[in-house]
């Protein structure tokens, strides 16, 4: 009998120039007949990806997060029953804070009334869906000069870029991972700070230079303007 051995699938980590060019594209995204939905959604996901990208956001804890669990004033993130069936809250970075305060007066002033979820889908009474975020994702990329890369990217590499880039930021900082791990595992929603050196050890030895600054919040977080 012979048995396949299963190759270990690294995730992607993103590097500055890739997210760069990625939002980009997600910015530069306007949809040819314009519906008043598709115009909608091209907002949603200018926001959304940033939220992944900045706060390391599980798929589903971003796509379908009810709008009473963000709070706009503290800019805090209440994530409900999350993997592991735990709760956190997570908190925005600045710049991302003042970018969904603008995105959301945008959402209501477009819906005509308080919305229900922070990312209504096409039909507003509805999330976001995660295989529709992963399908914008993927059609996103495909127009990036990295689409052929031989490691392809998900949505849950945002994830691993932000754990390693903020794990390099502390080392190169002088601080004992020791002691901020069991900081970073609660915001990611860990049972315990094992998973969170887990995503480190799957990645050090490849990408021992990734992140050796944590600059990639400044190039993905645009100036704040309303949107149109």
């Amino acid at each position: 009998m012979i048995f396949a051995i299963s190759k270990k699938v690294l995730p992607h980590i993103f590097t500055s120039e890739e997210l760069a060019e990625f939002f980009s594209v997600v910015d530069s995204y306007f949809p040819t007949k314009r519906p008043t939905f598709e115009l909608r959604l091209a907002n949603e996901y200018r926001l959304l990806f940033r939220w992944y990208c900045c706060c390391g956001l599980r798929n589903n804890e971003a796509a379908g997060i009810a709008a009473e669990n963000v709070d706009l004033e503290e800019g805090i993130l209440t994530i409900l029953d999350s993997k592991g069936n735990k709760d956190r809250l997570v908190y925005l970075p600045d710049d991302l804070l003042e970018s969904s305060r603008n995105y959301y007066r945008y959402l209501t002033d477009s819906l005509g009334k308080e919305p229900k979820w922070f990312f209504p889908g096409m039909e507003p009474e509805n999330p976001l869906h995660i295989t529709t975020v992963d399908n914008v994702f993927n059609r996103f990329w495909k127009k990036t000069s990295y689409a052929g890369c031989s490691n392809k990217p998900t949505v849950h590499d945002f994830r691993f870029t932000f754990v390693v880039s903020r794990m390099n930021q502390w080392a190169e900082a002088g601080l004992d991972l020791q002691v901020m791990m069991p900081y970073l595992s609660r915001y990611l929603g860990h049972k315990s700070t094992k998973e969170a050196f887990y995503y480190y050890h799957l990645v050090s030895d490849a990408y021992r230079t990734v992140a050796k600054k944590d600059t990639y919040a400044d190039t993905v977080i645009p100036e704040v303007h309303r949107h149109e």
